[in-house]
Parts: structure tokens; sequence; C-alpha cells
């Protein structure tokens, strides 16, 4: 059963609601459609990078050219590839 969570952009002063069953990617830029994450939307581009400070999320494959084991330890992703499972907090890296 879907659920939807709010997704707050920090610095951007923007938030959004997405999916449980959505990339936060895909409810960013339902949100806000001429958004500047836009990429490969299949995690490889890294255009998409961003630092979750909080929430849950699950995560896809992502390549680790974009994202190492490190980054991922410190809340680093790419937001094609994670869906939320809570509220979350976040900022926007873009690539490396």
């Amino acid at each position: 059963m879907s659920q939807k969570y709010q997704v707050e952009v920090i610095g951007e002063n923007q938030s959004f609601w997405c999916s449980s069953e959505e990339s936060v990617l895909t409810g960013y830029e339902k949100a806000y459609p001429t958004n500047r994450l836009i990429g490969c939307r299949m995690g490889g581009c890294g255009i998409c990078r961003v630092k979750v400070v909080a929430g849950d999320y699950e995560s896809g494959k992502m390549s680790k050219a974009q994202v190492s084991v490190d980054d991922q330890a410190q809340g680093i992703v790419l937001a094609c590839k994670i869906y939320p499972r809570s509220d979350i907090r976040m900022e926007i890296l873009g690539m490396k």
C-alpha cells in the first residue's frame, strides 16, 4: 500500500510530497518540472546526487562511480534510486 511522505529540500525553500512507490527524483520532478536534477534517471550519471540528512528510505542500485560505499554511509545517494519510507530532509549536491 502506497504512502505519501514529505520531502524537504534544505537551502532551496522547497518541499514536496512523494509516494513510497516512486523515487524521490520522480516526486521532485512532479512538484518542480523545471528542476535541475534531471539526468539519466537510471542511477549512473550523478546529476541527482543528494545528501539525506534526516529520514528513512530504501535504495536501488547506484553507480559506484557516483556514490561510493563511504558516500552511502554518510547519506549521499542518487535521488532517482531512493524511495521514501518516512519524511525526508535532503540537500542537493549534484555531480562530483
